[in-house]
C-alpha cells in the first residue's frame, strides 16, 4: 500500500512544480515568451518590468529623436540610445516618432545612477504605459543602442532591440545594395591614441564584381561621430583606409581629419551607410 502512495506523489508532483512556476511567471517573475497568443503587449515586444512609483510628467515638446521639455521644467536626454542629428539621414523620422508617441503626453520618468548631462539636461528612461519608450524607438530602427556608464540599466536589452531591428532591416537598417563590408579597425594604435591618429584606421573592402562609388557614404562611431565620403571609388576586391589623421586621398586610403581618437579603446562600433542613410555593413568590436 505504501508503495503506491509513493508513487501517486511522484506522479503528480511534475504538475505541482509546473503549476507554481505559472504562478510565478504570473505574479511578475521573468518571462521571456515570445508567444503572440498574449494579450500583453509589454511581453510580445519585450519590454522589461517597469518599476513602481516613478514620477510622471506631461510632455510639452519634443525637440529631436531623443530629447524632450518636461510641464516640470526639466529637458530630458533619453539614456542608452543615440538617434541621427540635424542633416543627417533619418533624423525627420526619428523626431516625427517620438512626437507621434509623446507630444502632450503623461509620461513617467526613471533615472540610472548618473541624472544629468554636461549641458544641464537630465539623463532617464521614459514610460508611456508600459512601454520603454527609449526602447521602442530603438525597436523601429531609428535609433542606434549607445549606454554610457555607470547608466547601463538596460544595455543588454537595448543591444538585443537594436540586433532585432537590423535583422529585421527597417528604419536606418533598410539594406543598400552595395557589396562593401567593413573588414577592421585598428583602434589601439602604438603610442598615446591622440599623437599617432593615423595608427587609427577603418578598412574597407568591395566584396561585390563591379566597381562601387561610395560618394556621399557614411561612417559613423557608436557615439555619433560622422565620417562623409568625397568622391572615392572601390574596384572589386580592392580595399580602402580611413585613417583618422589628415593626409592627402588617395585611390586606397582617404582621411577623417579628425581633432581627437575615434575609436574607443574599451569598445565600440561602426556602421557603414550610403548616401540615403541605407545599411550597408558594421563591425564591433
Amino acid at each position: 500500500m505504501k508503495r503506491w502512495v509513493i508513487l501517486g506523489i511522484l506522479l503528480l508532483l511534475p504538475f505541482t512544480v509546473w503549476a507554481c512556476s505559472d504562478e510565478e511567471s504570473d505574479n511578475g517573475g521573468p518571462n521571456t515568451s515570445s508567444n503572440n497568443s498574449s494579450g500583453n503587449n509589454n511581453t510580445n515586444l519585450g519590454y522589461p518590468a517597469k518599476p513602481a512609483n516613478l514620477t510622471s510628467a506631461t510632455v510639452t515638446d519634443v525637440i529631436d529623436g531623443d530629447t524632450v521639455d518636461l510641464d516640470d521644467g526639466q529637458r530630458v536626454r533619453l539614456i542608452g540610445i543615440n538617434t541621427p542629428e540635424r542633416e543627417q539621414p533619418f533624423y525627420e523620422e526619428a523626431s516625427n516618432f517620438l512626437k507621434s508617441r509623446l507630444d502632450g503626453k503623461r509620461v513617467e520618468i526613471e533615472y540610472d545612477q548618473e541624472t544629468t548631462d554636461q549641458y544641464g539636461r537630465t539623463l532617464a528612461y521614459i514610460w508611456l504605459g508600459d512601454v520603454l519608450i527609449n526602447q521602442e524607438i530603438l525597436s523601429q530602427g531609428f535609433a542606434n543602442a549607445y549606454s554610457v556608464p555607470p547608466n547601463v540599466r538596460y544595455e543588454q536589452v537595448f543591444l538585443l532591440t537594436e540586433q532585432a531591428a537590423q535583422t529585421a532591416g527597417v528604419g536606418m537598417w533598410k539594406p543598400a545594395s552595395a557589396s562593401v563590408i567593413i573588414r577592421f579597425i585598428s583602434y589601439d594604435p602604438p603610442g598615446p591614441d591622440d599623437e599617432n591618429l593615423n595608427g587609427e584606421y577603418v578598412e574597407f573592402q568591395n566584396k561585390g564584381t563591379e566597381t562601387e562609388d561610395l560618394s556621399g557614404f557614411t561612417l559613423e562611431d557608436a557615439a555619433n561621430n560622422n565620417y562623409t565620403f568625397g568622391a572615392v571609388t572601390i574596384a572589386p576586391e580592392q580595399s580602402l583606409r580611413l585613417y583618422s589623421g589628415c593626409g592627402q586621398d588617395t585611390y586606397n586610403a582617404v582621411y577623417w581629419c579628425s581633432d581627437n581618437s575615434v575609436w574607443n579603446n574599451s569598445g565600440d562600433s561602426a556602421i557603414l551607410r550610403d548616401a540615403e542613410g541605407l545599411y550597408i555593413a558594421a563591425y564591433q568590436y
